[in-house]
């Protein structure tokens, strides 16, 4: 059976097959990464929480004007970069 060639912006030519063994290829690593990312945060939301809870058990005036809605969002979206750091740097390491 014949394939039909493809040819990219580059000028280089190559068959569909090809194609989807580099997405698999590329899909296999990205798992991985995922994985990573996912277990960091995870983890770092699990701490954030439990520094939110101990501030608010140790100083209850403060934590109502300390702990915002801003500040969780900020922490969120920092949780998140660190955790995209982290699993990148893991997934170079190890790859």
């Amino acid at each position: 059976m014949h394939e039909r060639m493809h040819t990219n912006s580059k000028g280089c030519t190559r068959t569909r097959k090809h194609a989807r063994k580099l997405k698999r290829t590329n899909a296999r690593k990205l798992v991985p990464f995922l994985e990573y990312c996912v277990c960091h945060a995870s983890v770092l939301t699990i701490l954030v929480i439990s520094f939110e809870r101990y501030y608010a058990i140790c100083r209850p005036l403060r934590a109502s004007y300390t702990c915002t809605k801003m500040r969780a969002c900020t922490c969120i979206l920092t949780i998140w970069a660190a955790a995209v750091m982290l699993s990148w740097s893991d997934h170079i390491y190890l790859s």
